[in-house]
């Protein structure tokens, strides 16, 4: 264990290639048959994989459980291939493990699917719902190349009695699942959401999977679905961002997204003051609904304080944010050349012409953002009480 990672690594990688059944050529050699150092064919006997395993096995959990990522990944890869039996524990410890490295847990799930009597149920069934899209995809695809139609049993049984995010999960795993049981699972839930039996918390989940499938029952259905969306009231069409939202990830994109850049403009918490509303108690203004249109209909509703005039005088304009207005004046926050902000006051009698200004939040939001996103956001604000 004071060993380097590399050397610890590379130790558990010759290992993984102790056993040789067969010798290659110069011109196709196996992977055992290139020196390790110099690359240079230098075929070894056959040695049984016994050796290898009796090696490890007093370490191998520990690894496992407590080893880096690159280890993890080493001897899981290991065990797959010399399809060590009692290192399976230690394996669905680690694959089913959320806080474990998803490479890590990946290379585990490939090693019980080499495992034979191995938990793989257990550890698919897990991934199959993961929230990391990698490891969901690993754990479609084990258990789809084991046996489609049950991988479809088990995304079933997952949306009858599993949490929010493990069914919204499922319904991402079904989505990429290429059978005839899978087509026909979504018919039915596209179905049941005709009716309005989906929950609204996994109507995009569904939408999305459906979205993914190339059958036209399923995408007539679809159409259908969306044409009977309120004609002309955005927010409605967005209603399935509303809820079912992963505040974590939405704190990401409020805090980090280049493209939206909300914190630049809001002030959240301990961040500095900005351009626009502070939105730290946002969600005591207002319902999700609220905040759905705040982001995707700016001008719709403007906050308090934060309409913006253009006023014209004899020779001059002004455009800014009314601060305060009263009989006589108008006070205005008007941007300087340099960038600054600086209060003006305007005699109502001196101007000549007063409009209103669109709101200095983008439109392009609901363009820039996937739904998954705007839907993460709107978790993530709705939680600012």
């Amino acid at each position: 264990t004071t060993r380097p990672e590399a050397s610890r690594v590379d130790a558990l990688e010759a290992l993984r290639d102790w056993q040789i059944e067969k010798q290659g050529t110069p011109a196709d050699p196996q992977p055992t048959d290139l020196d390790r150092l110099h690359n240079l064919w230098r075929p070894l006997p056959a040695r049984p994989a016994v050796d290898a395993a009796s090696a490890v096995a007093a370490i191998f959990p520990t690894i496992l459980q407590n080893g880096s990522s690159k280890l993890q990944q080493a001897a899981a890869q290991l065990a797959g291939k010399l399809k060590l039996a009692p290192a399976g524990d230690a394996l669905l410890a680690l694959a089913i493990n959320p806080k474990a490295d998803s490479p890590a847990r990946i290379e585990a799930l490939r090693a019980l699917m080499e495992i034979p009597n191995a938990k793989v149920a257990d550890a698919v069934r897990v991934a199959m719902t993961d929230k990391d899209a990698r490891v969901r995809k690993e754990g479609v695809d084990a258990l789809a190349k084991r046996d489609p139609a049950a991988a479809v049993k088990v995304l079933a049984s997952v949306l009858e009695t599993g949490t929010t995010i493990e069914k919204q999960g499922a319904l991402t795993a079904l989505g990429s699942l290429k059978n005839k049981e899978a087509d026909a699972m979504l018919s039915s839930l596209l179905d049941q959401q005709a009716a309005g039996k989906i929950p609204a918390d996994i109507r995009l989940d569904l939408l999305n999977a459906a979205a993914a499938r190339n059958n036209a029952e399923i995408k007539a259905k679809l159409a259908k679905l969306q044409t009977t969306a309120p004609g002309g009231d955005l927010v409605a069409s967005f209603a399935d961002t509303l809820t079912g939202g992963d505040a974590a990830v939405g704190k990401k994109i409020f805090f980090e997204n280049e493209a939206t850049s909300c914190v630049r403009c809001h002030k959240m918490g301990d961040t500095p003051e900005g351009v626009g509303p502070d939105l730290s108690h946002v969600a005591s203004r207002g319902d999700r609904r609220y905040l759905l249109e705040s982001i995707i209909a700016p001008n719709a509703k403007i906050a308090a304080g934060y309409d913006r005039v253009t006023v014209s005088l004899t020779d001059q304009f002004y455009t800014g944010r009314v601060l305060a207005e009263d009989a006589k004046t108008i006070k205005l926050e008007i941007t300087n050349d340099d960038g600054s902000l600086k209060a003006i006051s305007v005699l109502k009698a001196e101007i000549k012409e007063r409009h209103g200004e669109p709101s200095a939040m983008p439109e392009g939001f609901k363009d820039i953002l996937k739904r998954t996103e705007l839907r993460d956001l709107i978790e993530f604000l709705a939680a600012q009480k």
